[in-house]
């Protein structure tokens, strides 16, 4: 049977609060998730969920009668009002859950070679929805791991969380914080660092970029960063019309990340 919760000033709304900054989602080891899309995934892909809050509205009515079911001893129903209190969503997701992180270690993933599938190598991107959609789409392109250089936005953030549709748990995101690191585990991995080059690159579609390859996105602003396309192996471009300059980071990822399942 789940259980009730009625006041703003019990342990678990504060610390459901503290959750939305990323200090202490770093400190503490756990995130949140919201909306009945992403607890339904986190019940279904067996994550580890310390709770749930989940509002005594009516509509809510058969999320909490799945989560009674699944996980009564951590499901807690709250009024709408401190829901209202607690959730990030602006119409009011109904539900929030409190997820631990999952733990990835980068030197056994790259002592595993991973069967030389493609990696994704974040280069400080910095907007949420860019983030989200290139965790999805490399999920859905079957790369191994994603990682992403300090000063990427945090994996871990509500407006993250929503964009990658769940699929943060479909695979490994590891942070380093140099790009000294990123090199190191390429050339351990035995992987070919692809960067995006208009000038030098070929096209794309020109390279083999099926296995084997790191492909670098970079800052929407800045792009690449200098010493990264200094230890480039492949250069490569995506051919645009004549009076178009580039196209948006996730999309321009989402382009190159698809050349691994062309037929």
């Amino acid at each position: 049977m789940s259980l009730s919760i009625q006041s703003d000033k019990n342990d678990r709304i504060k610390e459901v609060v503290r959750l939305k900054r990323k200090k202490y989602r770093d400190r503490q080891g756990l995130f949140l998730i919201e909306g009945a899309n992403l607890v339904t995934e986190a019940l279904q892909q067996d994550w580890e969920a310390e709770y749930f809050l989940v509002s005594d509205g009516g509509h809510m009515s058969d999320l909490r009668e799945m989560l009674d079911r699944a996980v009564p001893e951590k499901t807690f129903v709250v009024p709408e009002r401190l829901m209202e209190k607690v959730s990030d969503a602006q119409s009011g997701a109904g539900v929030v859950g409190v997820i631990r992180k999952p733990v990835w270690d980068l030197n056994r993933f790259v002592s595993s070679g991973e069967g030389l599938r493609n990696v994704l190598v974040l280069d400080r991107i910095q907007d949420p929805g860019n983030l989200g959609t290139m965790v999805r789409t490399a999920a859905a392109a079957g790369y191994a791991g994603i990682i992403a250089l300090k000063g990427t936005a945090d994996v871990f953030s509500l407006k993250v969380l929503r964009s990658t549709a769940g699929m943060i748990f479909q695979i490994p995101f590891f942070t380093v914080d140099s790009e000294d690191e990123v090199l190191d585990a390429v050339r351990k991995s035995g992987r070919r660092l692809v960067v995006t080059d208009p000038r030098r690159g070929v096209p794309y579609y020109d390279a083999d970029l099926k296995r084997g390859a790191a492909l670098v996105i970079g800052n929407e602003g800045r792009g690449i960063s200098p010493g990264l396309m200094d230890m480039a192996d492949v250069r490569v471009t995506i051919p645009m019309a004549d009076g178009v300059e580039s196209l948006n980071a996730g999309i321009s990822a989402a382009i190159l990340m698809y050349e691994a399942v062309r037929g």
